[in-house]
């Protein structure tokens, strides 16, 4: 803006001294300030593009596929037991909720059953990480028995009001698309649920 001060400045003094006409100054004053005025958008626009780039970068970062080398026993891969011990959490109403010491090894079905209220959700919740218990402790073990810190976010969980159409688990997953059947067997059989997806 300084520099457009300067320029209508030069232009008033060349007015004065007879060396410039009024309809000269006021064509480049009309040009100097649409110039300015694209310089100024070129350089929100430069902005913009560096912090979408800053931005992207972040991105790229965070989605970078994970090295399970670089992870070694962290790999989720490699879990084999999940353990409670001596688990609560307190909310802000007073209530305390006391979990058993229980044990699940990679591969076992549990059925988890109480009344409404009773901490099944939250049980869950801590176990994938949205909450932090208030006391006790959620330890995953691989299968030489030593602790990991798997990534919990690769952890699925299927919420306790699921929708579903009419029709099998198998197609509930593909979406009645049959070109994914392989893939859903495949992903099944993975995750030991292989029997399942077949009698359901």
């Amino acid at each position: 803006m300084m520099a457009q001060v300067v320029i209508n400045g030069l232009t008033g003094y060349l007015i004065l001294t007879g060396n410039l006409s009024i309809g000269v100054f006021f064509s480049i004053g009309n040009f100097a300030s649409l110039i300015f005025s694209e310089l100024v958008v070129l350089n929100q626009n430069t902005t913009m593009i560096q912090s979408a780039k800053d931005l992207n970068n972040k991105l790229l970062v965070e989605l970078k596929p994970v090295n399970n080398k670089e992870n070694g026993q962290n790999n989720i891969a490699n879990f084999a037991k999940l353990s409670i011990v001596k688990l609560q959490e307190h909310f802000s109403n007073g209530e305390v909720v006391s979990y058993p010491d229980i044990t699940i090894k990679s591969g076992e079905k549990i059925l988890l059953s109480g009344d409404s209220g009773t901490g099944k959700s939250t049980l869950f919740k801590l176990i994938l990480g949205e909450l932090k218990p208030t006391e006790g402790k959620i330890i995953f073990k691989d299968k030489n028995g030593q602790q990991i810190h798997p990534d919990l976010a690769k952890i699925g969980c299927i919420p306790q009001d699921p929708t579903l159409f009419p029709g099998t688990i198998k197609e509930n997953i593909t979406m009645f698309n049959n070109k994914l059947d392989g893939e859903a067997e495949e992903v099944a059989k993975k995750m030991q649920l292989g029997t399942d997806l077949k009698n359901a």
